[in-house]
């Protein structure tokens, strides 16, 4: 049969008193009787020259059978081992041959052979196309029986397995592709969608399980690539004031089946990327201050199981670009709070010294020491919006903090923070990473206070939207989002412990004993060396073959997590105290990496394309010649120039195309050098009336620009 293992049977509309392989009421078979037949592979082989009758009754065979949730899954039955619950089973083409007792290959061959006869008898899809609509109908019917005879749709005395088993057969249908057949998969989806979007509780629990089972090449393009495009196309094909049909039943139906897949994606052993499940149309149509409005009005029960209202309910279909605006709309509104109390508040005590801002005076002499002076001074004004003032010899310098000088100040701090002197962090040579430094015993009260305050500073960096040029391990994020540490993490954290420990998880079983390893770690912090036992007692108990991935898993939380506890602890109380509103917790820890120190990838085309002229055009000489001396710097060259115009050498959330440099004419041709305004993203460049003196004049900036 399909794949070698299976035996098809096909529903014969000639004798109708035959019992079909499932009851007619749990199965939908519309008592069709069967008829066997040995291969259906092997009768597609001489399909291209089958006579118009032959055609036909193929076609009525093809429609019975993909209409039948029993012939479909005693039909794909797969006699091969059933693969572990996180394992594939080696299969050519990657596909495996046994998944939830189906044969998923034998699913995908059946399917390609219809398709490639369909290219010669157009018949045949169309049978396909009506039996699969008319399986999604009689599923719905079946629901809705169950739910008017007032059975619990949960107990397997309602709806089966048999049922879903089918609905995964149908679910590898390649007419669910738009791109593939663009005639047949529109209504498809939309009776899969909605179908999917009313099965019981329990019936979408069995099918999150199942589908983690399956590898991301039947995961992708089979089962969450068609959702994607139906969802795409309903939304790029409404009105953008029509918000009702924005969030329409049917684009509800589809995000109600992006919940299932996503839910499968998390536990899958080879999961797709998470960004496969970001809509950029829904992101950049639907109203995101209303839906975020709707969002933080629901109860935590509402939001997790209630109906769906707002797409922040499921964050995992917005785009990062979609996530910061709506966490710079929540800073913007708690700002605005935050100036009306203080107003409110000086106008009742009659207070005549008061700040709508957060405002910090610092020397430049002193810089740390006056801005964890003054974040001590003013924890309840951190909301506020920032405004930094630097003072040279006890006066303050000329210009408006409009963004510029906010930026510079936080990249002088980094380079405080981060200094060797300073103590509280230190480098990984490897990776150049910073991480909390340890201490021999119990951090003290005042250093605890200084990490809440290094945290409250990245907060407030996040809060006012500036990019940070700093560099913490990946874990960091993951632990600032409540997640939980593995060996991975220490792998990409400090590779060269890392790889002492995966030696011990390599060796052979009989030497792991040899090595005379206990539970304990032992470190030395400050020129200080200690023991620490990973588990009570753990001095006493050896590691052997049979518990050293324990034993690796416990040290590798104890080195990023047990052993700065305190330190963390302290970091991101303060982080919270500033960024902890209800819009950082649609980020993943990945994106909050992003939103912190920006993305390293620097797209100039990008750049390019979102650029805007003043005093020139995209064609002016200057302007040609500018992008040819930009695209020839090498990686650093283009940190510069970046550096050099908006005093950021990172793109922002989204890349460079989020970007609006703006271009402008800085008088006729001259000598000057190029300018910017850096609060403002604007490169001042003179009208030069040559590429090599361009050239000339652009490097001498960059180099000398700090």
């Amino acid at each position: 049969g399909a794949g070698g293992d299976s035996t098809f049977a096909v529903a014969s509309r000639l004798d109708p008193s035959k019992p079909g392989p499932a009851s007619p009421r749990k199965e939908g078979d519309c008592g069709r009787g069967t008829l066997q037949l040995a291969s259906l592979l092997d009768l597609f082989e001489a399909g291209a020259d089958w006579s118009g009758a032959e055609v036909g009754k193929m076609a009525e065979a093809i429609e019975d059978v993909f209409s039948s949730p029993g012939f479909l899954v005693s039909g794909f039955t797969s006699l091969a081992p059933e693969a572990g619950p996180r394992e594939e089973a080696a299969a050519e083409g990657g596909l495996p041959c046994a998944l939830n007792g189906l044969d998923v290959r034998g699913i995908e061959e059946v399917y390609r052979a219809i398709l490639d006869l369909g290219e010669h008898h157009w018949e045949l899809l169309a049978s396909l196309s009506r039996a699969s609509r008319s399986f999604l109908a009689c599923l719905v019917q079946a629901l809705q029986g169950l739910k008017d005879s007032g059975e619990r749709l949960e107990d397997d005395g309602g709806l089966n397995h048999t049922w879903l088993k089918a609905l995964l057969v149908l679910m590898q249908n390649p007419l669910l592709s738009h791109e593939e057949h663009p005639l047949t998969s529109g209504d498809l989806v939309t009776s899969l969608v909605q179908a999917v979007a009313v099965l019981p509780e329990k019936a979408q629990i069995n099918l999150v399980e199942w589908i983690s089972a399956y590898p991301p090449e039947i995961l992708g393009p089979r089962f969450l690539q068609p959702i994607q495009r139906f969802i795409a196309e309903a939304v790029l094909t409404t009105d953008d004031a029509d918000e009702a049909m924005l969030w329409s039943d049917p684009i509800k139906a589809a995000l109600q089946c992006l919940v299932i897949l996503h839910a499968a994606n998390e536990t899958a052993g080879r999961p797709l990327p998470f960004t496969d499940f970001h809509s950029a149309p829904l992101s950049t149509r639907v109203n995101l201050r209303e839906h975020y409005l709707r969002w933080i009005q629901m109860t935590e029960s509402e939001a997790r199981k209630g109906p769906l209202a707002s797409v922040c309910q499921i964050p995992f279909v917005l785009t990062p670009e979609a996530k910061t605006r709506i966490l710079q709309g929540e800073a913007n509104l708690q700002k605005r709070h935050e100036m009306r109390n203080s107003r409110l508040q000086a106008a009742f005590e009659g207070l005549e010294d008061w700040h709508e801002f957060l405002e910090l005076r610092i020397r430049r002499d002193a810089l740390l020491e006056d801005a964890l002076h003054q974040i001590l001074q003013s924890p309840r004004d951190l909301k506020k919006p920032l405004r930094v003032k630097f003072l040279s010899a006890g006066m303050e310098e000329e210009g408006l903090d409009e963004g510029g000088v906010t930026k510079e100040f936080f990249q002088l701090l980094v380079r405080e923070i981060f200094n060797p002197n300073f103590g509280m962090f230190t480098l990984e040579p490897e990776t150049r990473a910073h991480w909390f430094t340890r201490n021999p015993g119990p951090a003290t009260e005042e250093a605890c206070l200084e990490y809440q305050l290094v945290g409250a500073f990245l907060g407030l960096a996040v809060y006012n939207g500036v990019i940070l040029d700093v560099r913490f391990p990946p874990v960091l994020y993951k632990l600032l989002k409540g997640g939980e540490t593995s060996f991975q993490d220490l792998k990409l954290a400090m590779p060269q412990l890392a790889k002492g420990l995966q030696h011990v998880l390599d060796m052979p079983s009989a030497e792991v004993e040899d090595l005379g390893l206990h539970f304990i770690v032992s470190l030395e912090a400050v020129g200080e060396r200690r023991d620490h036992e990973l588990l009570p007692s753990g001095g006493e108990i050896p590691v052997l073959a049979e518990n050293r991935e324990d034993y690796v898993e416990l040290y590798s939380r104890y080195i990023l997590e047990d052993s700065v506890q305190a330190q963390f602890s302290a970091f991101y109380q303060g982080f919270h105290q500033v960024c902890g509103g209800p819009a950082l917790a649609l980020f993943r820890w990945e994106e909050l990496e992003m939103l912190t120190c920006g993305v390293p990838e620097l797209d100039f085309d990008a750049l390019r394309g979102a650029a805007r002229y003043e005093g020139f055009t995209e064609d002016s000489p200057a302007v040609v010649w500018l992008w040819e001396v930009l695209f020839a710097l090498g990686m650093e060259g283009k940190k510069k120039f970046l550096f050099f115009s908006t005093g950021c050498d990172r793109a922002p959330v989204g890349g460079l195309g989020q970007l609006a440099l703006t271009i402008q004419r800085g008088g006729p041709d001259s000598d000057r050098l190029p300018t910017a305004h850096t609060c403002f993203n604007v490169l001042l460049l003179p009208d030069y009336d040559s590429k090599d003196k361009l050239e000339g004049r652009i490097l001498i900036a960059l180099e000398n620009a700090e």
